[in-house]
């Protein structure tokens, strides 16, 4: 059972980095699961919600970071979210927050809805 203190970051950052170092050893004594993780360990993906504090300094602070370590992250500003991607060699991870969380406020989608003349409402083919 996890019983971090989630008031105090630095037991969080220290109990995360432990589990990497336990994960990382597993990988280094049975390197034949390294293929079997290879997707898991490529597309590790952390979303940011409407409950996050800061999404914009989050992401801000995750890409310095990244250049800290020296790791050469990438951000992507789409119109519905913005991403960055930090490569560790195979090892990938993202940080997301969709504009609505960007901005505080709900956004309306921005597509049109598809009708097809004489299905029924709802389905149909």
């Amino acid at each position: 059972m996890n019983t971090v203190d989630e008031r105090d970051p630095r037991a969080l950052a220290r109990q995360q980095a432990e589990g990497l170092r336990r994960l990382a050893a597993m990988l280094e004594s049975h390197p034949e699961l390294a293929e079997d993780c290879r997707y898991m360990l490529g597309t590790l993906y952390q979303p940011l919600t409407r409950y996050t504090e800061d999404p914009r300094g989050a992401l801000a602070s995750f890409h310095a970071a990244a250049v800290d370590s020296g790791a050469d992250p990438t951000i992507h500003n789409g119109a519905e979210r913005c991403t960055a991607r930090v490569a560790f060699g195979p090892v990938v991870v993202e940080m997301s927050a969709d504009a609505d969380v960007m901005t505080g406020q709900v956004c309306r989608p921005k597509y049109a809805p598809l009708t097809v003349t004489g299905a029924p409402e709802g389905g149909g083919r």
